[in-house]
């Protein structure tokens, strides 16, 4: 059996398939030239923050309210992170353990724009937690 041959209406020409393939390619490139995520992506990492500014995470009621769950070794909190819009910063908050191994897990939701992370209660607190990345320390 002969493979069947792709058979071409008498309108068809080369001609207009490269018009149309160029109209496509110039309607794409304008589409992404105005895309715009948000008006200002990511974060300056040049901000000076206070170093008391983040004081009221040591309090053990505030602590109570933000934290997931909580024992006398791990802890879990859930961050809101909408400064995050690209490759390089899930890869660093999914990397928070090279920062500090204290940090045990962190896992990204891109899409909804969480952060979950555990940590170990003995070896460092929930303030430190917030200040190991600017990205989390702008999101509070």
């Amino acid at each position: 059996m002969k493979p069947k041959l792709l058979t071409l209406k008498k309108n068809f020409s080369v001609v207009k398939v490269v018009k149309w393939f160029m109209k496509f390619l110039r309607a794409a490139t304008f589409v992404r030239l105005n895309y715009k995520y948000e008006k200002n992506p990511g974060t300056s990492q040049r901000v000076i923050i206070a170093k008391n500014k983040y004081e009221y995470l040591d309090d053990v009621d505030v602590q109570q309210k933000l934290l997931d769950y909580s024992d006398a070794r791990l802890s879990t909190i859930t961050f809101f992170i909408p400064l995050m819009h690209c490759a390089s910063c899930l890869w660093l908050l999914e990397n928070l353990s090279r920062l500090n191994p204290a940090t045990q897990n962190s896992r990204v939701n891109f899409l909804s724009k969480k952060l979950s992370i555990s940590f170990s209660t003995n070896e460092i607190t929930l303030r430190h937690v917030a200040e190991l990345s600017p990205l989390l320390v702008m999101s509070l």
